[in-house]
């Protein structure tokens, strides 16, 4: 999948919040305090996983004209 420089950026910004929660995570598990690392270990692949599948506001109107366009064609099966 192709990625713009804004969706690259927005990683990025995701990245700086998710890494280290996964780090502190991490530690906390190697550090003998495993519920509350693997919770931080579970907050950390929540954040990514929000970034990547929820829409956002800008996603919006492609979403809205994918499926307008989907109903106009349909789908048929003659050839």
């Amino acid at each position: 999948m192709a990625r713009g420089i804004l969706e690259t950026i927005l990683l990025a910004g995701t990245l700086v919040v998710a890494i280290p929660v996964a780090m502190l995570g991490v530690e906390f598990v190697v550090t003998g305090r495993t519920a509350f690392g693997v919770a931080l270990l579970g907050a950390a692949a929540v954040i990514l996983l929000v970034h990547r599948y929820v829409p956002t506001v800008e996603d919006l109107p492609v979403i809205a004209a994918e499926k307008a366009a989907e109903r106009a064609v349909g789908e048929d099966d003659e050839p």
